[in-house]
């Protein structure tokens, strides 16, 4: 009787807690999603350019969302799939499985469907078109830091790649329940970035700081 009674004490508190935890994700969650515009970013040759340099080059969008040849992380990117998804991060030891999503304008499959803005909210504040809050490793804790006019042109060269049907079944992804108690605390996210410019590149050291930081994302 008296372990039947200790476990019923358990398994309150469980249960307390589990409705404790669910609604701290609802109060916390709220203020990291911001409502979304209909703007329309220009497709401007300057906007497509320099978004082809930052995706390309600083930002390394590739590493993650281009599949590699044969599925491993030792071979070069495959060219018939640029940002086409479907590489797995399966880190046993930590116990989590990511697969990289596919973030070429397939209407279907890619993010042919977001608004601009929804692209532009899921880069800078980690939230998807659904309003749902992603996880890493999207860098967007980085990319919090990231200029309006970048990020901004980096949607514009998104909406140039060559469009891939690639269905990726993200069901299967699989996180830490640390990772998941700190999401939905809130200790991951942080509030939606607004007005954020860049440093003058004549500022050589502060420029490089927010290349390396906040489009690289090198520290993380």
């Amino acid at each position: 009787m008296r372990n039947r009674s200790s476990f019923a004490r358990c398994l309150t508190h469980q249960v307390a807690l589990l409705a404790v935890i669910a609604a701290s994700t609802t109060a916390c969650s709220g203020k990291y999603i911001r409502p979304t515009t209909l703007e329309k970013v220009p497709a401007t040759t300057e906007n497509v350019e320099r978004g082809r340099y930052l995706v390309n080059q600083v930002a390394a969008c590739g590493t993650c969302h281009t599949p590699r040849i044969g599925s491993s992380w030792l071979e070069g990117e495959r060219t018939d799939a640029f940002l086409g998804g479907g590489q797995v991060i399966d880190d046993l030891g930590l116990g989590a499985k990511i697969v990289m999503p596919n973030i070429t304008p397939d209407p279907e499959t890619g993010i042919g469907n977001w608004t601009d803005d929804q692209i532009m909210r899921a880069i800078r504040d980690g939230v998807r078109a659904s309003d749902d809050l992603m996880m890493p490793p999207m860098p967007f804790i980085s990319y919090g830091g990231m200029a309006d006019s970048d990020v901004r042109a980096i949607v514009a060269y998104l909406r140039q790649v060559t469009p891939l049907r690639n269905g990726i079944d993200r069901g299967v992804n699989r996180f830490p329940f640390m990772f998941k108690f700190a999401k939905s605390v809130g200790l991951i996210h942080h509030t939606p970035a607004r007005n954020v410019t860049a440093p003058p590149r004549s500022d050589q050291v502060k420029y490089g700081a927010y290349l390396a930081r906040s489009v690289a994302s090198c520290w993380e």
